[in-house]
């Protein structure tokens, strides 16, 4: 608290400066590209984010809210774990899961698109939205206590912390997802230790088997 007893709140919560690292900064406009589409109006697209084998890239998975586990709304189903029931209502969507990996940010060819290295998170948005038709029919739609949820996720990754849900040596949590941290030296240390709990549920009758 100050001298008049107000409680001082950690200036450093507002990110003034750019992240050096391209890769990190690059894929954090693919972060707020589904920010802008949040707030055009479809907020029943959800992220999955992940690490690569390696290690050495993050990866971000778009999808509609109806591939996402009830028990854990950050998963989303495979194609080769659809039920039979649903298997014709959802494998074209599954199949068109917009992909995108922190190794396209080099030279900015964010989901493999040879012309968006200019692009602004709101210029990605108005191209996935072009290109990405079936995502965006079935991704219209209001889900506040997601696109809240993501706000959060937003933050973390502009203060240089990446969530996801899994790695090659790390499972899915039932408690929330996990961080990496690619936050600059030169920034010091967050304020607090960065977290962030499990999204809403998803709308896949199918719940995940944690293993």
């Amino acid at each position: 608290m100050n001298a008049s007893g107000q409680k001082k709140w950690p200036l450093q919560s507002i990110v003034l400066r750019k992240n050096p690292n391209d890769l990190a900064r690059r894929s954090a406009r693919v972060v707020t590209m589904l920010s802008e589409l949040h707030k055009a109006g479809f907020q029943l697209l959800r992220v999955m984010p992940s690490m690569s084998p390696s290690g050495a890239h993050w990866r971000l998975a778009i999808g509609p809210v109806e591939l996402f586990h009830r028990n854990h709304g950050a998963i989303m189903v495979s194609e080769f774990d659809l039920k039979p029931s649903s298997k014709q209502k959802l494998e074209a969507l599954v199949r068109g899961v917009a992909l995108y990996s922190s190794g396209q940010a080099g030279d900015g060819s964010f989901f493999g698109w040879q012309d968006a290295k200019q692009d602004d998170a709101r210029g990605l948005a108005y191209k996935f939205l072009q290109r990405f038709p079936l995502l965006a029919e079935h991704g219209r739609g209001w889900d506040y206590a997601y696109a809240g949820w993501y706000q959060r996720f937003c933050g973390l990754v502009e203060q240089g912390f990446f969530p996801y849900c899994f790695a090659d040596t790390e499972s899915p949590s039932r408690h929330g997802l996990h961080i990496s941290n690619m936050r600059p030296a030169s920034w010091g240390e967050y304020h607090e230790p960065p977290k962030l709990p499990l999204p809403p549920a998803g709308l896949l009758k199918t719940v995940y088997s944690f293993d």
